[in-house]
């Protein structure tokens, strides 16, 4: 990284990050933490805010993710069903932690069966919420991710219930 090497005064050398030295730090960061940090400009410090951010809120997808599962212990999931839900949860999660699920793999983490959620991914694909692409390497396989809107829905969600708790 370049920079201009200072003297702390007790003999270290400090270096002067440029913005672009700074964001590519905050981002390497964000990567130990498992979050993607949105772009931010200069500031590092609002880069990592927002990896922090980011973290709370997957934090919480992935508490109520697990506690929706939780409840199948106890009741039977059809009384609680929401699969269109569990997969904007498990996705958001997914996302995050920057990895793609299969389509097989989202079945399997809602927990329906493969009609119930290809209807609701039907669903939620054509609301602009989630796309389907083929896999880069195995062209039997389709995964399913969580675009833009979705990604930002699930957000604004979860920040609501951060902020009303």
């Amino acid at each position: 990284m370049a920079g201009d090497p200072r003297s702390s005064g007790n003999g270290e050398k400090l270096v002067r990050l440029s913005g672009d030295d700074a964001l590519v730090a905050a981002k390497l960061l964000a990567q130990l933490i498992d979050v993607e940090p949105t772009e931010s400009g200069t500031d590092p410090g609002r880069a990592l805010t927002n990896a922090q951010g980011r973290l709370r809120l997957v934090r919480k997808a992935s508490s109520i993710f697990h506690e929706r599962q939780r409840r199948s212990k106890y009741f039977n999931p059809i009384i609680f069903g929401e699969p269109a839900w569990d997969a904007l949860l498990a996705l958001y999660i997914s996302d995050a932690a920057g990895r793609r699920l299969s389509v097989g793999r989202l079945i399997t983490w809602i927990g329906v069966a493969s009609t119930t959620a290809l209807r609701w991914i039907d669903y939620l694909e054509e609301r602009k919420y989630i796309a389907r692409r083929p896999h880069p390497n195995d062209k039997r396989v389709v995964l399913v991710e969580l675009i833009d809107k979705g990604r930002e829905a699930v957000a604004a969600y979860l920040k609501d219930i951060l902020t009303s708790d």
